[in-house]
């Protein structure tokens, strides 16, 4: 067998760039000793630590432009920070890039300071490092272009001046700052690093710090954003809404792809392979005999796959996995316990644990990347494809018949209108903030919103004009928010609006956003009883949506949530809760004295999912609470009319 190279061809190879990923895959492994993930696993992600590696290796080796912004979020632990610090390695010893390295928090960045330390003890790097302490790190070599030769500071020192005159000196450093205004304010570099995005304290700090990645010596600015994606009002998520005006780059793993391959002792494969039933929304899954005792309703919700027979009998990752570990990722000269790939890839059974201990809504934001977290959110339950119709969706709803796709918003108006509905709309105002009408019209016991109104630093003559061409033809009602009464009696006197009269009295705040709850989700939660549509397609209604869809509460220093919603970016709900609390006719009294529960819904794990259990006498208020996070008071005017909800039961 022939031997490997030696330690000075090792040293001497270590500057040859790679130009293949595996070329690069082998160079981390020789040169920082990892064998990084790089198999993706699960068909939603769209890249793995390896990749997104190579991707920007290979961006910043050939210096595309392109690849001036690129966010990778992906599960806890599955070396989003790792990887990073493998890319600021490559920059400063292969891609003559010195590097700003922010993290989110002070323990952010002790957790990238290890990473760093762990890479220039390397054999092969370390005798490069002229300087390093708990924040900064300096690679220094001295090229020549002519032999291909790198020299230590050392050897430099000890060659005759008159050979030093043929070496270039190369130098290029690592360091680490905490997202504050003075760490946002660092000199340039042409590689920026934001670490953990989602738990950034100061979001002024983070805008500020987008401003250090600058063109240098002819090299293109890079931005690596990082995080796990929590929140679905979190910077993440507004770095993915914002992406198509932005230009980021989007890549994603999950937890899955991450972990060990299956082995052939768990999922059994010598044993007939069974069909399995699996819900993605809870995240459980059953034999095809269990699946038929759930009622018609309830397997609507499920979808069937062919798995092996130990998924069903010897694992509970099947809804997350779907058999993949055991057939779609590999770990060359893998022993069965992960020992061979370095300890980077999860065991199967530490993944598993991991689910057991989570909640659902976190397992489906920070294990599998699918969405973002619904904690803390106002309106947990709202969702585009319950909530927004098109014209003619909205007209089938109101009359029961099939109307052509090209049914407009004016055709829907018009059905409105020959039905008697009655016109109704909620104003918040503002100048800074934005000066919102939300304008719909209640036919029944619903509301269908068609048009809003969200402009910013209007004058009162403006907002006069705008009510009068886009409001007062509808001649609705408007309930508007009552701390601008001079505003309120310009815009009934001047745009002819019929301004109704309301008291914003104690507690008002939760009342309505309790009523726009229930309208979102009745207590039942059945889709086709929601109360409050958007138009689909309509650029107001959509602005509307989003911001639903990000409203939250304010968590204090300790990230509890508490009791007051937060006021960024409010003024659309604030509108749209004036005009639900005071249009619609919902009778059931509902209490609030448990709101600081709201928005963080999923107490169960995917594994104890399955242990719901209600009785005769409260399964009607425990429903009602699930469905809407409002505890009822009274809800005496239903019985149970099926068997038991829940009876699948887990036993580890």
């Amino acid at each position: 067998m022939a031997d490997g190279p030696t330690n000075e061809q090792l040293a001497a190879a270590m500057f040859v760039l790679p130009e293949t990923k595996e070329d690069l895959h082998q160079w981390i492994r020789v040169y920082l000793g990892i064998n990084l993930p790089a198999v993706i696993v699960d068909p939603d992600s769209n890249s793995s630590p390896m990749d997104l590696v190579w991707e920007l290796y290979d961006a910043a080796r050939l210096n595309k432009p392109e690849y001036s912004q690129i966010l990778a979020y992906a599960a806890r632990d599955s070396f989003k920070t790792f990887s990073a610090a493998i890319f600021e390695m490559l920059c400063v010893v292969l891609l003559g890039r010195s590097v700003a390295h922010m993290a989110a928090i002070e323990s952010q960045a002790k957790k990238s300071q290890q990473y760093l330390k762990r890479h220039i003890n390397r054999p092969f790097i370390r005798k490069y490092v002229t300087v390093k302490n708990e924040r900064f790190v300096e690679i220094t070599r001295y090229y020549n272009e002519v032999t291909g030769a790198s020299l230590t500071t050392e050897e430099y020192a000890a060659i005759l001046a008159a050979d030093q005159s043929a070496y270039e000196e190369i130098k290029h450093y690592v360091t680490i700052v905490i997202c504050t205004i003075a760490g946002a304010n660092s000199e340039h570099v042409p590689v920026m690093v934001i670490d953990e995005v989602d738990v950034v304290e100061n979001p002024d700090a983070y805008e500020e710090a987008k401003m250090i990645p600058a063109p240098m010596n002819g090299k293109m600015p890079i931005t690596l954003y990082t995080s796990t994606r929590k929140y679905s009002y979190g910077l993440v998520q507004k770095e993915i809404d914002n992406q198509a005006e932005s230009g980021l780059l989007i890549r994603h793993w999950n937890l899955i792809d991450v972990t060990h391959p299956c082995p052939a002792s768990r999922h059994q494969p010598e044993k007939p392979k069974v069909t399995i039933w699996y819900n993605d929304a809870s995240l459980r899954y059953v034999s095809d005999a269990d699946y038929k005792l759930l009622d018609n309703v309830e397997r609507d919700k499920w979808n069937s796959d062919v798995g092996y027979h130990g998924c069903l009998h010897n694992c509970r990752l099947f809804a997350m996995c779907r058999g993949r570990l055991a057939t779609d990722t590999k770990c060359p000269k893998c022993d069965g316990n992960g020992i061979a790939c370095g300890g980077f890839l999860k065991p199967v059974e530490h993944t598993q644990n991991v689910f057991r201990k989570v909640t659902i809504d976190k397992a489906q934001a920070q294990l599998l990347c699918r969405k973002p977290s619904t904690q803390g959110l106002i309106y947990p339950n709202f969702a585009r494809e319950t909530h927004m119709k098109t014209a003619a969706e909205m007209a089938f709803i109101i009359d029961g018949e099939q109307h052509n796709p090209s049914f407009s918003k004016s055709d829907l108006i018009t059905l409105l209108k020959d039905r008697g509905a009655r016109f109704v709309a909620g104003i918040d105002h503002g100048f800074s903030h934005n000066f919102v009408v939300v304008l719909g019209a209640i036919y029944g016991q619903r509301l269908y919103i068609f048009d809003v109104i969200a402009q910013a630093e209007l004058e009162l003559s403006q907002k006069v004009e705008i009510c009068l061409q886009r409001i007062a033809p509808h001649d609705p009602e408007v309930w508007a928010d009552t701390e601008a009464p001079g505003d309120n009696k310009t815009l009934k006197k001047d745009a002819h609006l019929r301004i109704k009269e309301w008291v914003k009295g104690k507690g008002s705040v939760i009342d309505g956003i309790s009523l726009v709850r229930l309208a979102l989700m009745p207590a039942l939660g059945k889709a086709e009883d929601v109360r409050l549509y958007l138009l689909k397609g309509d650029e107001g209604c959509d602005h509307l949506a989003q911001r639903i869809s990000t409203y939250h509460w304010v968590s204090d220093a300790a990230g509890r949530l508490t009791k007051e919603p937060d006021d960024e970016d409010d003024d659309e709900c604030d509108a749209l809760r004036y005009l639900v609390m005071n249009a619609m006719a919902i009778k059931m009294k509902a209490s609030v004295s448990e709101v600081d529960r709201l928005g963080d819904q999923s107490k169960l794990t995917p594994m104890q999912e399955g242990r719901k259990q209600y009785s005769m006498n409260d399964w009607m208020s425990k429903i009602i609470t699930e469905r809407t996070g409002i505890d009822y008071e009274e809800v005496k005017d239903n019985e149970p009319t099926a068997g038991k909800k829940g009876s699948f039961n887990w036993n580890f």
